[in-house]
């Protein structure tokens, strides 16, 4: 990801010779210095935390499409009492949902109704309840509601009408109210347990973070998360809005082929759940990976990109020819062959350094080590080796500015086609990037990158978000 989109940074213009293939160098191995066979970088789990803010109005009207289904021309027979109770929503209810609570606020109509030898003997009132659900959710995602009446009062109060007679009867509806709450409380809190699916619409948004993001489109090369665990913090209420986060936690991996099933990328086990600590709502999202880039598959790269470049020193001239990497731990080497003044071939070794400002790749402590035993070629070849460093500080700068813009874009498009259905507003940005670690083994280049984002969502109307599109 590195080295196979470097830039020059040169202002000297440059004499360009062939490709050369890589050098060999199996005279040399004995004398040269060795690196570790393979290294194995520790890595961090990512995490990507989503803040949601939900417009409160297409909550109101979530909740209240369940209590109008639930509670209009819902009835009651209370034996005790001989009489059939009836109940309906007069206006929409008022939600406010704060930590794990629901709480509800409306105004019924109540009629009861009681058979007499003579006629039927109704009595109407209004009443206004206020109930509250407690939600908990287990790790295997098993939803468990509690929903209790907090308090009523009667806007109306209760009357019985017997011919053109209307009697008070409060304190005969406070018990009715009493014998029937039960069953309200019991009704309300089986429909609300059945509609939260939590787990189907968190699971969408892991389906969604999961998907590849391609970092390199010449080589298929993609970057996904199997989110194996996710976190929900309590609910934060505000006038407008209801807001939280959400955080998906999981191993990042790339590979060059991905298969876009929901197994694959979440892996096969459903993630765990899990409450986030209260008062936790950090927004920043990081994301971890490793790379592994065999240095043979670089080698072309670079000898294209120096191959055939001449440096010139008073009246002496070198061309550089073929080149080959080699790891050496904390450093990199490349074995390089000369023509010119100075025929053979040098190893030059240098510790990569990365600037997190400009984010790019520099390169220091250079040496130059000469693979000849001529003694004449020797004393030119040292002559020449400050002018060489004198380049090397300028052409081995390595940007990855460009790759990070290429995935934004990638990440922009996705967003782009999600917020096209509407109901919805997703932002993701990238905030930075930084390499945490990198070292090199004989054969590999291996690192350790961290890139911080945003992700967040505006849902502004549930309806509108087209099933099976998450």
């Amino acid at each position: 990801m590195v080295l196979t989109s470097t830039s020059c940074a040169s202002k000297k213009k440059l004499k360009k010779r062939p490709v050369y293939e890589p050098v060999e160098v199996d005279a040399y191995l004995g004398m040269l210095p060795k690196g570790p066979e393979d290294i194995e970088l520790e890595m961090k789990r990512s995490q990507l935390n989503l803040q949601y803010s939900i417009d409160k109005s297409t909550i109101a009207d979530t909740f209240n499409n369940l209590l109008d289904t639930l509670l209009n021309g819902e009835g009651f027979y209370v034996d005790e009492y001989k009489m059939q109770v009836n109940l309906k929503m007069i206006e929409a209810a008022k939600i406010e949902i704060e930590g794990k609570s629901v709480l509800f606020n409306f105004p019924l109509e109540i009629l009861a109704v009681k058979k007499t030898i003579l006629q039927d003997v109704e009595a109407t009132g209004q009443i206004y309840l206020t109930i509250a659900s407690q939600i908990e959710v287990a790790g295997d995602w098993s939803v468990g509601t509690t929903t209790e009446l907090i308090d009523y009062h009667w806007m109306e109060k209760p009357t019985m009408k017997m011919g053109r007679m209307s009697i008070g009867i409060e304190r005969l509806m406070n018990l009715i109210i009493d014998r029937t709450k039960e069953q309200v409380i019991t009704k309300i809190d089986a429909s609300l347990k059945e509609s939260i699916q939590l787990k189907d619409q968190i699971l969408s948004f892991a389906d969604l973070i999961a998907k590849p993001i391609l970092l390199e489109p010449a080589g298929g090369i993609n970057l996904f998360i199997k989110v194996d665990s996710i976190g929900m913090s309590s609910i934060l209420n505000s006038m407008h809005w209801t807001k939280g986060l959400i955080s998906f936690e999981g191993e990042a991996q790339i590979t060059g082929e991905v298969e876009e099933s929901k197994e694959e990328l979440r892996g096969t086990a459903t993630p765990i759940f899990k409450w986030l600590p209260e008062n936790d709502f950090d927004g920043t999202s990081n994301l971890f990976f490793g790379i592994e880039v065999a240095l043979e598959h670089i080698n072309k790269s670079i000898n294209q990109q120096f191959g055939g470049q001449t440096f010139s020193e008073g009246n002496h001239e070198v061309t550089i020819g073929a080149l080959k990497l080699r790891g050496l731990d904390e450093k990199l080497g490349i074995i390089a062959e000369l023509t010119g003044s100075y025929e053979g071939q040098v190893f030059i070794s240098a510790i990569p350094v990365y600037d997190p400002q400009k984010q790019i790749f520099a390169s220091s402590d250079i040496e130059i080590n000469l693979l000849t035993k001529n003694v004449l070629h020797k004393a030119l070849g040292w002559m020449l080796q400050g002018r060489i460093k004198r380049e090397l500080d300028q052409v081995l700068q390595v940007s990855i500015k460009d790759q990070m813009e290429r995935v934004q874009e990638s990440i922009n498009e996705k967003v782009e086609a999600l917020n096209a259905h509407g109901g919805a507003e997703v932002v993701a940005n990238i905030e930075d990037l930084k390499v945490e670690e990198f070292r090199f083994s004989q054969e590999k280049i291996h690192a350790n990158i961290q890139v911080p984002m945003v992700l967040g969502i505006k849902i502004l109307d549930f309806a509108e978000i087209p099933k099976g599109k998450w």
